[in-house]
């Protein structure tokens, strides 16, 4: 069998070629010189090697078909294996986005009405303190007429009371009497300009005290408002109940095995007579090939490349296909292989988009968590390394999801992890499914919306990038 090359494009045409090459080779016909002298039977022997060389080549493509289906048989198999985990993941980002979205839109309406409320009791003590101070004004201009009225009348009475004395006095000359009338004039011109005087300082103070009021209601009412969004906006420290990231350790995982066990195989020569040999050796090459798809999957810890790795292997799929339809196949049997495997790259993309969706979200929050601790590059790490995450407090193991703590490549492809919580231990426990690639830098985050059993969050997220040895 063929050894696997990284590189995707070539993987897809090697694979379709070198695969096939034992299984789809097209059958060699020998020719051997014949000797003059030598008498040549015709008729019955060579009908019968015709016929045994048409049965031949049709249970070769047999044989074929049957390869193809069992590939594409694993093939399915590990699409939908992986669909799952895949849905199972954008189903917890959508929840995540979901409870999110919920919790700012009763965060909001919360806000929103608060801030009803406030205005409502604000706009009432604007109209309170209006009112009052109409009252206020209001009683001022009656005291201000009632003053005015007062004067006036005891200015009148000063007049009559000055004209009876001037009848009643007629020695007195006609200019002595319009002198006493121009000075009691004057006096009570001065005591109107008083009394205008006091008016206009008790309204211009009235006013002053009103603006001090109106001011001091204004600035209250600033406060509170600027209060409310203070409140809403900024999250108060919790230092002694938030749980926080204490420290993260590491282990080799020296356990985990190859799910993939080596297949052996026969090398003997097929012998076209030997039916069952043949059927045999096309058996463990059947072997072969569904083995290869499981290390191709495997060669990727990343979603995507797994993906295109079952996506390279359907090509092949494919290739197989055109050689038997050149070589003659029925083109009826070959049609619902074709149909499946057209099937099977259109599911593959579908769900290559929504891991890549994920991916998306992940990336952003990550690019805009600016507040994320970083810790300093580790080095030399095992391709089977095993994270532990430790914390002060008790995890809400219920709330863990496969999103919390991620692991993204260089090229930014979430890597498929396992994540297991240890209550006793307050730890968390992160493993790669498949080896991590060597030589490849990888970047480990934990998202600070993990939440503790008291409600809590984590303080803030970590961030942390490592390399393979």
């Amino acid at each position: 069998m063929y050894k696997k090359i990284i590189p995707v494009i070539a993987a897809v045409f090697t694979a379709g070629t070198v695969l096939s090459s034992q299984i789809y080779a097209a059958e060699k016909t020998e020719t051997a010189e014949i000797p003059q002298n030598t008498n040549i039977s015709s008729g019955k022997e060579g009908n019968k090697g015709n016929y045994n060389g048409e049965l031949g080549q049709l249970k070769g493509q047999a044989n074929q078909l049957k390869s193809i289906d069992k590939q594409l048989e694993k093939i399915e198999e590990s699409l939908l294996s992986y669909q799952d985990k895949v849905e199972d993941l954008d189903k917890k980002e959508a929840e995540k986005l979901e409870k999110k979205a919920k919790k700012e839109a009763e965060e909001a309406k919360k806000k929103a009405e608060k801030i009803e409320k406030l205005l409502k009791e604000q706009a009432e003590d604007l109209a309170e303190l209006a009112e009052d101070q109409e009252k206020d004004s209001k009683k001022l201009a009656e005291k201000h007429e009632k003053d005015s009225k007062k004067l006036a009348e005891k200015q009148a009475k000063e007049t009559e009371e000055l004209v009876k004395k001037q009848e009643k006095n007629n020695k007195d000359s006609d200019e002595k009497k319009a002198e006493e009338r121009e000075k009691l004039a004057t006096k009570q011109a001065e005591d109107t300009g008083k009394l205008a005087n006091q008016q206009k300082k008790e309204k211009e103070k009235l006013a002053e005290e009103h603006a001090k009021e109106s001011k001091k209601l204004a600035e209250k009412q600033a406060k509170e408002r600027q209060k409310l969004g203070i409140e809403e906006t900024t999250v108060p420290a919790q230092e002694e109940k938030a749980i926080q990231t204490a420290s993260i350790s590491s282990e080799d995982n020296v356990t985990q095995q190859d799910s993939s066990p080596d297949v052996e195989q026969s090398e003997g020569e097929k012998t076209p007579a030997d039916d069952q040999n043949t059927e045999e050796e096309i058996d463990e090459e059947t072997k072969q090939e569904i083995e290869e798809i499981d290390n191709a999957v495997q060669e990727n810890p990343s979603y995507v490349g797994k993906f295109i790795s079952l996506k390279n292997r359907l090509n092949s799929v494919r290739n197989q296909l055109d050689s038997l339809a050149s070589r003659g196949a029925d083109a009826t049997q070959l049609a619902s292989r074709y149909e499946k495997v057209s099937s099977l790259l259109a599911q593959i993309d579908t769900i290559v988009n929504n891991v890549k969706q994920v991916e998306t979200q992940v990336k952003e929050k990550i690019e805009q968590d600016k507040n994320a601790e970083e810790k300093e590059v580790v080095k030399d790490v095992s391709q089977q390394k095993e994270w532990n995450i430790k914390f002060n407090k008790s995890v809400d193991d219920q709330s863990l999801s496969s999103i919390d703590i991620v692991v993204l490549d260089k090229e930014g492809n979430l890597v498929e992890t396992e994540v297991k919580y240890v209550e006793v231990e307050k730890k968390i426990t992160l493993l790669p499914v498949q080896p991590y690639k060597s030589g490849q830098e990888y970047t480990l985050y934990i998202g600070k919306d993990i939440k503790g059993k008291n409600g809590y969050n984590l303080k803030k997220s970590v961030k942390m990038n490592f390399i393979i040895k």
